[in-house]
C-alpha cells in the first residue's frame, strides 16, 4: 500500500514539476523575466540620501 502511495506522491510531483517548467518557458517566449532582481556593476548606497549629494 505505502508503495502505491509513494508512486503516486512520485508522478505529482513530477507533473507539477513538468508543468511549472512549461511555464517558465512560456514566460520566456513572452519576455518576461523570471528570477530575481537583475545585478547592477553600481555599488549600493547604505544611505541614498547623503549618496546623492556626493554624485
Amino acid at each position: 500500500m505505502f508503495t502505491v502511495l509513494a508512486a503516486l506522491s512520485s508522478m505529482g510531483r513530477e507533473y507539477i514539476r513538468d508543468r511549472t517548467l512549461e511555464g517558465h518557458e512560456s514566460a520566456r517566449k513572452r519576455g518576461k523575466t523570471i528570477g530575481g532582481a537583475s545585478v547592477t556593476d553600481e555599488p549600493r548606497c547604505p544611505w541614498p540620501s547623503t549618496c546623492a549629494t556626493r554624485r
